[in-house]
């Protein structure tokens, strides 16, 4: 605005200025760092992991462990900090505050103009893709200019913005979307919980740092399942989450509905890719991953819609059904079908127009013998209440113009009758004609209206006579009486436009960041097909070689239990009353397989992908924790049982890390770990049987393709939609 109107201004240097307040705390005992940007705090993690590393081969500690020990604050708003520390603020205010310079024009000028200008979307789409990692403003200047704050601040916004609105290729997902299910998933929510309950859960446990309402608002998006919303809901709304009247606008309060995972939730993401994926890290607390792995791509299957800085990105909604038969002619080698947008429980119709090479939905209407039309569907993302406010304008002005008519007519017989009367006294009065002219002048201006050929816009829509409401909260019923004049309005062609019941819908603008992090945009739904079978069979080999590792590691497992208890039973080993260190002895010298902590961690399903290190799947270490939680909570928060035992937890762990370390070798625990009652006969036997079953479970999984796992997780996808 200024730049447009008062240029001047912004050249004077000290008009425009801002005041800056950092937005993390670092601290240490009386150590207290400030951070005004992110880059600026991940390069101090860096630094710190660089001097805990020094002298080592081999990085041992990483950027999102370097600060162990170091509180950590978030500073959303004003509002985070204390009166001292405003203060404080204050107290050095010509640091906090800078002064915005005017420092060369022609490239000032053409920085506000590419920020700003709506016209020169495609030039900040170029902008945003020379963003460097790492960039931000050195605040340790007195004055920052114009084309600094662009190119270092505004991109760091501009790029954000866009990763919160632009879903993911590979999962559908907005990043708060992801930390919903992620949370859900930790918390195995089997059992319903209130949405602001499980808001609070999910930014605990995901450092999820902006406010609850939008949180919340995430949540019920995603289990939202009327006309126009998802093919697929994730979550299952219980209560009030939403209708087609109010396209979702008429929720209740979170504090009243509740929620879980939906069956089809793990069908979709099966519990086996969970430790293939890559998990996110927040000060060394394991957050949710980059992005899941779907077995459909869930961007065509709900769509995806936003609004970032130079991107923006519409997608409808396809049937999954459709999804599923193309991925198996795809990976048959057939030619995949083209699609048509699908929405659950939509019962108008979709068509593909040629000449504007866009789909369009259309409502269902239909004229009665008595002359009323009745409305049963509306097209795809127009809403009841929107809709009866279009019905009410033209009604108003069905009303306005009979009205009008009324009064005109009853002004006509007014001056008719003056005019009788003038005419009647002209005969009595000659002398009176000047009078009689100047009423029969204002006669004929009153009337001229009524001489206009045609109908302005105002009365086409005024069709209006009258209408019904027979809807439910999932079916739509307009009845309407014509009013008159247009009884024959809607008989041609153009009929479903005059009553609005069409909308576009759009496959020109499917804009989704791609798998390695860059926003790119798909020319056709079947592309995102295309595109997204290699990257899933990649995962299925990838899990084919993780559930390989982890039979033959219980495998090898239940064949040392069973040879170490075959020895005991036969006194070719002796435990009982020897020290530790002679037992570990033997079993070495009997070449008895130690278990490390990644071994036993991986058996427990701790732990995720083979190759990865241990920060892989870190993402479970506490998944013990919430495994019984929904048993132990009606939907209120922790019992008291639980809380109490959870705390005892914490001493023994608190004890046990102040005893002093024992030289064991605990590689064999799991064998000197086995119950007295163990060591018989029978449970060799059932060992035995343990072994033979694994076995067998490795011999069938090894002859298992990555196009059969899939074909397997599609199958089971089918039988749950159905």
């Amino acid at each position: 605005m200024f730049e447009s109107l008062w240029p001047d201004l912004l050249r004077k240097k000290g008009f425009m200025q801002e005041f800056i307040t950092p937005i993390i705390k670092v601290s240490k005992g009386k150590e207290i760092r400030s951070f005004y940007t992110m880059p600026e705090y991940e390069n101090f993690k860096q630094e710190m992991a660089n001097i805990n590393n020094k002298g080592q081969q081999t990085p041992i500690i990483s950027s999102s462990k370097a600060l162990k020990g170091y509180h950590v604050k978030y500073y959303k708003g004003l509002g985070t900090s204390t009166a001292a520390e405003a203060k404080e603020y204050f107290r050095d205010i010509d640091y906090h505050k800078k002064d915005f310079v005017w420092k060369g024009e022609r490239e000032t000028r053409d920085k506000i103009d590419l920020a700003f200008n709506k016209e020169r979307a495609d030039d900040r789409k170029r902008w945003l893709e020379k963003f460097e990692e790492g960039t931000f403003i050195d605040n340790s200047q007195a004055s920052i200019s114009y084309v600094d704050f662009i190119d270092k601040e505004l991109i760091l916004y501009s790029r954000a913005d866009c990763i919160r609105s632009i879903p993911s290729f590979v999962d559908g997902f907005k990043p708060g979307q992801r930390k919903v299910l992620y949370a859900c998933f930790k918390r195995k929510l089997k059992q319903e919980i209130k949405v602001s309950q499980l808001s609070g859960y999910i930014a605990e446990v995901t450092s999820y740092h902006h406010g609850d309402v939008s949180l919340q608002s995430t949540i019920v998006n995603l289990a939202r399942d009327f006309v126009g919303s998802n093919n697929l809901n994730l979550l299952l709304p219980l209560g009030q989450f939403g209708t087609r009247r109010q396209g979702g606008k008429d929720a209740a309060s979170a504090r009243y509905i509740n929620t879980k995972l939906s069956p089809l939730a793990r069908l979709v993401f099966p519990e086996h890719d969970d430790k293939l994926l890559k998990y996110l890290d927040d000060d060394g607390q394991p957050i949710e991953p980059e992005w899941y792995v779907p077995i459909i791509p869930l961007a065509l299957v709900n769509g995806a819609e936003g609004i970032g800085m130079g991107y923006s990105t519409k997608i409808p909604l396809f049937n999954p059904m459709d999804i599923v038969e193309n991925l198996r002619r795809a990976m048959r080698g057939e030619a995949m079908l083209n699609m048509t947008p699908w929405y659950r429980d939509f019962n108008g119709s979709i068509l593909f127009s040629e000449a504007e090479d866009k789909f369009f939905s259309f409502g269902k209407v239909y004229k009665t013998p008595e002359g009323t039309i009745e409305i049963t569907e509306l097209p795809i993302g127009k809403w009841t209440d929107d809709y009866k406010e279009f019905l009410m304008e033209c009604e108003d002005k069905a009303d306005a113009i009979a009205s009008a008519a009324t009064k005109k007519a009853k002004t006509k017989e007014k001056l008719k009758g003056k005019k009788n009367e003038k005419v009647k006294k002209k005969k009595e009065k000659p002398d009176q004609k000047q009078d009689n002219s100047e009423s029969s002048s204002e006669s004929q201006q009153e009337e001229a209206p009524t001489k206009v050929k045609g109908r302005t816009k105002s009365q086409a829509d005024a069709w209006v006579k009258d209408f019904s409401e027979y809807h439910t909260d999932v079916k739509v019923h307009f009845s309407i009486n014509i009013a008159e004049g247009h009884e024959h309005d809607f008989d041609g062609d153009d009929a479903y436009k005059k009553l609005q019941l069409t909308t576009a819908l759009n496959t020109s603008n499917m804009t989704l960041f791609g798998a390695n992090g860059n926003i790119r945009k798909f020319e056709k739904p079947l592309q995102i097909i295309e595109e997204y079978i290699p990257l899933r069979l990649d995962y299925y080999a990838r899990r084919k070689r993780w559930l390989l590792k982890v039979l033959d590691l219980q495998k090898r497992k239940l064949s040392e239990k069973m040879r170490f208890i075959l020895m005991v039973v036969n006194n070719q080993l002796e435990i009982r009353n020897r020290p530790r260190a002679l037992i570990d002895q033997e079993l070495k010298k009997n070449n008895f397989i130690e278990m490390d902590k990644r071994d036993l961690d991986i058996l427990e399903g701790r732990i995720g992908q083979v190759g990865d290190d241990e920060d892989s799947g870190s993402e479970d270490e506490d998944q013990e924790e919430d495994d019984d939680q929904d048993e132990d909570e009606d939907g209120n928060g922790i019992s008291r049982e639980r809380q109490m035992k959870q705390d005892k937890e914490k001493q023994r762990k608190s004890q046990k890390k102040n005893q002093p370390k024992r030289q064991v070798n605990h590689g064999y625990d799991y064998l000197l770990g086995i119950p007295l009652w163990s060591l018989t006969k029978e449970k060799v036997d059932e060992l035995r049987a343990e072994l033979e079953q694994k076995e067998a479970e490795i011999r069938v999984l090894q002859k298992k393709t990555e196009q059969i796992l899939w074909e397997e997780d599609l199958k089971a996808f089918e039988q749950g939609w159905i």
